[in-house]
């Protein structure tokens, strides 16, 4: 994961704002998180943003903190 700075940060929120919109347009059917924690392949990477089903979300087993599993949507 990058390093953080203000400008990455203003970015993050600004995709994350849009994203929660749009999901809250599909009846709140998907969580949109930031600073998630999944870990996502080799090395291990982390998306900034992500959106999961909130249904398989509650579903997915964890690890040291983070999720097992992958994001529908990762930014």
């Amino acid at each position: 994961m990058a390093t953080p700075a203000i400008k990455r940060a203003e970015i993050q929120v600004q995709i994350g704002s849009c994203l929660k919109i749009a999901c809250q347009d599909l009846n709140n059917k998907f969580i949109v998180r930031s600073n998630s924690g999944f870990i996502i392949g080799e090395p291990a990477l982390a998306p900034d943003v992500f959106v999961v089903d909130r249904q398989r979300a509650g579903q997915m087993d964890t690890f040291r903190g983070a999720s097992r599993g992958f994001p529908d949507l990762a930014v």
